[in-house]
């Protein structure tokens, strides 16, 4: 489409500068048949200045300096040559000429070529002949000027055009990038719902198949904690519904009271858990609590799965004032068989609370005990950082720790 509109307005340029140049030949003939006098001694070698001038108007499209250096060679040299008379008896019609090179000059050249075109303009306006300085100066340089502005004027609309179609390109990349962010971070969500409940159905299935038997009151009682696992699952990711509709969803209560449910639904399922909380906790924002909810579920999922029979205390300190909260889960080396989850869950578990955590300006490390079992402990201010706002890829704010271990490790 470009290339067409420049191939049509190259056409309707020499079609104009046809025109010009007959309409300046046609001007031209008409003042050489009425000439008299001194006039009519020189009419042929003013008819051949009249043609070097029109092919120069054909020409400015291509070459303007070179049109203008034309123009400007044969009208002062013959000025040179034969004196005054040669300007006296010039025709009024090269003046039209001189005007649209000057103009054409200031449109197309650099300011340097400019000049030297302008100056060759001067020279064949004034034929050889600067006693009166005024009409050489008068009919070129006052179209040379309003050729530069035309320029400026285009180049300036040029550069706006260009930082319009980096500022469109760097929208479409900043559109892509929220999209694979909202993809991440709604796997994040998916993880920490489906992997969680499905960890305590699977175990509670487990136990109530072994007590099937031998007791069946235990067995029953399994499997009602399965029941409640997968209506917990349920109003979880209606919430992510929610979340992904078009209003936002009601907020929950802080996500540390529900950290109690877990660590009771976790008992239930064999799981040696205790729960330990200090500090002024019902006093963090909604954002710390539920961030300090994601971890301890996502450290009870991977005990569950990591470390069946293992004991796990969760802590839950919460400092008063500015200070934030810090969230502990830390198990011991596994008792039991190695759990049939264990190869699930991929290594979305670790990398999502530390994206999580991040995200409010905290810290996160996660990394075996001395004593063989695992701690992740994860840092929260109560004031979120300003630079945090806008989070980087979760690629680009990795840092390597010393109880760092691969994502897919856990």
């Amino acid at each position: 489409m470009r290339d067409a509109l420049s191939s049509a307005l190259a056409r309707a340029g020499w079609r104009l500068d046809a025109a010009l140049a007959l309409a300046i030949g046609c001007l031209g003939a008409g003042e050489l048949l009425t000439a008299t006098g001194q006039e009519r001694s020189l009419a042929v070698w003013f008819a051949l200045a009249l043609a070097v001038t029109c092919a120069a108007i054909l020409l400015r499209g291509r070459d303007p300096l070179l049109a203008a250096v034309l123009v400007g060679a044969v009208w002062f040299v013959p000025g040179v040559v034969l004196g005054p008379r040669w300007g006296d008896a010039m025709p009024a019609s090269p003046a039209l000429a001189i005007v649209v090179l000057a103009y054409t000059l200031g449109v197309r050249e650099p300011r340097l070529r400019g000049l030297i075109g302008l100056a060759a303009l001067v020279l064949a306006m004034s034929a050889g002949d600067f006693s009166d300085p005024v009409p050489p100066f008068m009919f070129t340089v006052p179209a040379w000027i309003a050729g530069e502005a035309v320029q400026a004027r285009s180049r300036l609309a040029a550069q706006l055009a260009a930082r319009a179609r980096e500022l469109e390109q760097e929208r479409e990349a900043f559109a892509r990038e929220a999209v694979r962010y909202e993809r991440t971070r709604i796997a994040r969500e998916l993880h920490d719902i489906v992997a969680h409940s499905l960890s305590m159905m699977v175990v509670q299935a487990g136990a109530g198949q072994r007590q099937l038997d031998s007791n069946p009151a235990q067995a029953a009682q399994s499997l009602e904690h399965v029941g409640g696992a997968a209506r917990q699952a349920e109003l979880e990711l209606g919430q992510l519904l929610d979340l992904l509709g078009e209003q936002a969803p009601p907020r929950s209560d802080g996500g540390l009271r529900l950290i109690d449910e877990l660590v009771r639904q976790a008992g239930a399922s064999g799981l040696p858990v205790t729960c330990r909380f200090s500090g002024a906790h019902d006093e963090l924002p909604h954002e710390l609590s539920e961030v300090a909810y994601r971890v301890a579920q996502e450290g009870l999922t991977n005990a569950l799965k990591h470390a069946p029979g293992a004991p796990v205390q969760v802590t839950v300190d919460a400092g008063a004032g500015e200070d934030g909260a810090v969230i502990t889960v830390e198990n011991g080396p596994p008792r039991g068989a190695a759990s049939e989850l264990q190869s699930t869950g991929g290594e979305h578990g670790i990398r999502g609370m530390d994206e999580r955590v991040r995200e409010c300006g905290g810290t996160l490390e996660a990394g075996p005990t001395a004593e063989g079992g695992w701690c992740v402990t994860a840092c929260l201010p109560r004031a979120p950082a300003p630079s945090e706002s806008h989070p980087a890829p979760p690629s680009a704010r990795r840092r390597d720790s010393p109880h760092q271990v691969p994502y897919g490790a856990r």
